[in-house]
Parts: C-alpha cells; sequence; structure tokens
C-alpha cells in the first residue's frame, strides 16, 4: 500500500471531481457526464496500438505489472483519448497501490465514454470503491474536511452504481460502510442488508450490519444487533478478526477482545499474531486479570511469538509492563 501522502493526491482530485459534478447538477447535466465527444482512433494508431497493448496484456497476466503499466502509457502517448488503455492502466495502478494514478484514468475513461455505455458503471464502481478505501484511511482531526469529501464522493458514485445494480451485494456493502460512518444510520442498515442478502454468510456485512444496528437502530435492536455481531465471530479467518479486534478496540473492547481471541485460537501464529498478543494482553493488564494474562504470554511463547520479548530484553516476569507497547 502507498503511503499516506499519495493516498492525499488522490483526495484532491476527488474533491476536485466533486465540485466539477456539483456545477454539472446546477446546469442540469447527470453527474460524471463526459465534457466532450472523443476523437475516433486513426488506421495508423490503431495499427500501433495493437502491440503496446498486446505486450500489456502479456506483462499483466504473468504478474509484471510495471511493466504492463509502462506499455500501457505508451499506448497513451499514441492516442491519450482511448479509453480502454486508460481503463487497463488504472486497474493495474490500483492492483499495485498507486491509488492517485488509478483514480487520474479511471476518471479519464469515465470522461471518454459515452453516456449508456455498460463500463460506466463498473468505472463508477471502482471509483466509488476508491474513494470509500480513502474515507477509512483518513483518521485524526487534521483530516476532518478531507474524509468527508472522500465519504461523499464515495456515496454519490456507489449510489448511482446501486441504482443501476440493486443485486451488487459488494457495492451495497460499502456503501452501507460509508453511510453508517457518515451517521446515516438508516440508509445504511437498509444497504447491508441488502448486501447480505446477496452474501447471506459474509462475515464482514454481518459484522457491519451489527455494528449499525448498535449505534444507530436504537433499544428495539440490540438483540438482532447482537445476533449480528455474535455470528461475525464465526469467520475462520484469524487475520480477518485481528483486524476486526483492532476497529473495536477503542470503542467495543468486550468485542473486540472476542476477536483477539478467536484469532488466536483459530492461529496462534497468524500474520498479525505479534500485534494480537500485545493487544489482548494490554486489555487484560488494564483490566487486571494478571494471571489471564500471564497465561496468554506463555502461550505467546509456545507459539514462537517472542520477538517482543527479545527486542525489548527483558525476561518472562516483566512482560506484562510492555504489553502496551
Amino acid at each position: 500500500m502507498r503511503p499516506l501522502p499519495g493516498l492525499l493526491l488522490a483526495l484532491l482530485l476527488l474533491c476536485d471531481d466533486t465540485a466539477a459534478r456539483s456545477k454539472k447538477k446546477k446546469k442540469g447535466r447527470q453527474a460524471g457526464a463526459p465534457s466532450r465527444t472523443p476523437t475516433p482512433l486513426s488506421r495508423e494508431q490503431m495499427e500501433g496500438l495493437r502491440p503496446l497493448m498486446e505486450a500489456a496484456e502479456a506483462h499483466a497476466a504473468a504478474g509484471a505489472k510495471q511493466a504492463a503499466i509502462e506499455k500501457y502509457l505508451a499506448a497513451l502517448e499514441l492516442a491519450p483519448n482511448f479509453d480502454m488503455a486508460h481503463y487497463n492502466v488504472a486497474v493495474t495502478f490500483e492492483e499495485t497501490g498507486q491509488f492517485e494514478e488509478a483514480s487520474i484514468h479511471f476518471r479519464r475513461t469515465l470522461g471518454l465514454l459515452p453516456q449508456g455505455d455498460p463500463r460506466r458503471i463498473d468505472v463508477l464502481s471502482r471509483l466509488g470503491q476508491l474513494s470509500a478505501r480513502l474515507g477509512e484511511l483518513l483518521t485524526g482531526p487534521q483530516h476532518a474536511d478531507q474524509k468527508r469529501a472522500a465519504l461523499g464522493e464515495a456515496e454519490a458514485l456507489l449510489s448511482e452504481v446501486a441504482t443501476e445494480q440493486p443485486t451488487n451485494g459488494q457495492v451495497r456493502f460499502v456503501l452501507g460502510k460509508v453511510l453508517a460512518e457518515q451517521g446515516k444510520g438508516k440508509r445504511a442498515i437498509s444497504h447491508l442488508r441488502a448486501a447480505l442478502k446477496a452474501s447471506p454468510s459474509h462475515p464482514p456485512t454481518l459484522l457491519q450490519l451489527g455494528l449499525a444496528l448498535h449505534r444507530h437502530g436504537g433499544a428495539e435492536k440490540r438483540e438482532e444487533a447482537e445476533r449480528y455481531l455474535d455470528s461475525a465471530l464465526r469467520a475462520d479467518n484469524a487475520d480477518y478478526h485481528a483486524q476486526v479486534g483492532l476497529q473495536l478496540r477503542e470503542t467495543m473492547p468486550d468485542r473486540a477482545r472476542a476477536h483477539f481471541e478467536r484469532a488466536l485460537a483459530l492461529d496462534p501464529k497468524h500474520q498479525q499474531a505479534t500485534s494480537t498478543y500485545y493487544r489482548l494482553g494490554a486489555m487484560l493488564h488494564l483490566l487486571g486479570e494478571l494471571e489471564e494474562e500471564d497465561a496468554l504470554y506463555q502461550r505467546a511463547v509456545a507459539a514462537g511469538v517472542r520477538n517482543f520479548d527479545r527486542n525489548l530484553g527483558e525476561f518472562d516476569g516483566y512482560f506484562a509492563r510492555f504489553w502496551h507497547l
């Protein structure tokens, strides 16, 4: 994943496009409408494009993403309005974590596709989910305005896609998360229910629906919320539970603890195991559950996750004081 400064550049592009959309809307034009009609490719351009596109696709299929990007960009030097090259390079940029470049080329693709072209929905979906990702990554008061812009952009784009594809579970899921984060609980719950209908046993949807009902559904929805939150614990991916624990540790520590424990039960040496042992140990220490904390440390040692101990130069009996690091 690219560093946050690169993501902020992508966000500036999102904000600029939001302003452009607002102006177009006032003029009665549809959001995302192309500003001009692209010039048809000449025979010479088509002949030059063929080997470049074939080479790019071969590189992409072989996993040589950067080489593929170079060929796509070469194709765009030859034909700047070639929508397929813009789209393919945008997808490849996104796959390699280069989100600002992906945003640029998705938007250029959108500007080149005529209204009614079925490919527009896919581009809107990708752009909306990219904006949602940016909104999730922007944290802290210093990024509040940028986060609001990213989430607003994601809502607008994904709402358009959801209207055209109401059974698209992935889009309804991301849109539900975006709406919940903006405090639009009723609409968030509606979209998350639709996402769950499309994928009834999808743990992230179960989790997000449970959280939305817990936070926005009122007392009468509390039991239903708990049911969905309990169901989310049944997922069998340790790294997923580690991430959920990190997400919930400030707002729902009991739930976070359950997810940390589930992660370790599934795989004591999962990819994020060191962090999981630390975070769970810190919770136990703060709760005064020192015997449980010591037992957890012994489990960490038995699993071979000892880099925290060696790096700190401490020994077993004093491990508790370092859980918070």
